[in-house]
Formats: C-alpha cells, structure tokens, sequence
C-alpha cells in the first residue's frame, strides 16, 4: 500500500501549536506579574488589563494543547490507519490530509471515505445519534480534547466533497464511494455501543478486515477510471508520498 499524506499541513499545525502553547504562557505570565505589582493600588484599567491577560492567555494555552493533542500527540490518524493497514497491495493508495475528505482510501473497486475520531470512553451510536458518556477525566479534558460532534454528519458531509471532487474530474465515471466511521482510540479504553448506524462504525482493529470486505462486493473500476483517479489526484499532491 502507498500512503500519501500531507507532511506540511501537518508541520504546520504542529508549528502553530507550540507558538500559541508558548504566546499562551507568556501571556499569563505577564497578567500574573502585573497582579501582583497592582495589588496595593487597584486601578480600574490595570484590573481590566489583568483580566483580559489571564483570559487571552488561557484561550491561547488551550488552542495550543488542542493543536498538539492533534497533531504532536501520537500515533495521530493518519499513523493509525497507515500501520493498520499495512500490507494491503500497491492497488490501494490511502490519501492523508490531501483532498477534501482528510482520509480517503483508493483501490481498484473504488474509493472509501474514512472519518477517523480519536475519542476513548463509552460512546454509543443509535442510527445517525450519538452521545459520549460524561466522566471526571472527560469533565477535566473537556476544553483541551476534541469533541466528538456527530460523526455520521461528519462522515457523510466528507463524502460529499470528494463525490463533488470524483464528478468534477471524471465526468461521466460511476465510482463508488464507501463512507466509514473508524475510533482510533486505545482498545483497552474504548467501549463502542453500535445499534443500525446510518454510516459503518468500527474500530481501528477491523478496519482491514472492512476494506477487503467492501472490495470484495464492489466490481472492479472499468474504462481507466482507476488510473484516472491517480492522476486526478496527482494535482493534489504536493505531499510526500511513501510506501506502507
């Protein structure tokens, strides 16, 4: 398998993380400074000033940790799903952060969008509903992890842009677009309660065994349309590519 993923998206989140972790602590530092030089002789604009700091700096520490929970923390998703799949054939090319679904998995039957959500706990899915059980350690992450929102929206807006993409670049081709919800978080703490998904949930563990599923029901690609899919893409990357 080929896996091409956009290594300077990536550097740059990392990049942005750590100057806003660091703009957020020198912030609150000078906030704490000046409430201390302050404290015998309150002035309304110092007060004011005091506060805005600690505020600003706190929004910032807490961009900071979200960028880096996203892109620093690892494995990250795209390290995730290029290990699990690992020993597929050179037919299949995983697109990372390069078209408009951040994971989209070619192969010879077609495409399968992957939405890949991170969260661990107890997280249920009835149809396109979702709900993440609240705990103490959730309560305490609460600002600084990513939510986990609605996945089957999410999945199903991601293979919407890249339906729009496929059209656009080979007008008149029928390629079929698989949509898949994979959690990447730790096995161990990850407890997915699944009931008639409107979009496939699975985790990362069976993400393998899916994608041979699906390209087994699906015919192969017929009049060039797999090499036209490569080339079409081919304008997107300007990522490095490496083989998986």
């Amino acid at each position: 398998m080929k896996a091409v993923t956009d290594t300077k998206l990536i550097q740059k989140g990392q990049k942005i993380g750590r100057i806003a972790s660091f703009a957020g602590l020198i912030v609150l530092i000078a906030g704490l400074v000046i409430s201390f030089q302050q404290r015998e002789s309150v002035q309304p604009f110092m007060m004011l000033l005091v506060y805005g700091s600690l505020l600003v700096g706190f929004i910032l520490s807490n961009v900071g940790i979200y960028l880096a929970n996203r892109w620093v923390r690892e494995p990250r998703a795209d390290q995730s799903l290029t290990k699990v799949l690992k020993g597929l054939d050179n037919r299949y090319v995983l697109y990372n952060y390069v078209l408009p679904s951040q994971h989209v998995l070619l192969s010879s039957d077609g495409l399968t969008a992957i939405t890949v959500k991170r969260q661990e706990g107890t997280i249920s899915c009835d149809g396109s509903r979702w709900r993440h059980k609240l705990t103490f350690g959730r309560l305490l992450r609460l600002l600084t992890d990513e939510g986990l929102g609605n996945p089957t929206k999410e999945a199903q807006h991601e293979a919407g842009l890249l339906r729009r993409l496929v059209d656009q670049k080979l007008p008149g081709q029928d390629v079929p677009i698989a949509t898949l919800i994979v959690f990447a978080g730790r096995k161990e703490k990850l407890d997915l309660r699944v009931s008639n998904p409107t979009v496939p949930v699975l985790p990362l563990s069976e993400l393998k065994g899916a994608i041979r599923d699906i390209t087994t029901e699906r015919p192969r690609l017929g009049g060039g349309a797999y090499q036209q899919l490569v080339e079409a893409f081919s304008a997107f990357t300007a990522a490095e590519a490496t083989e998986a």
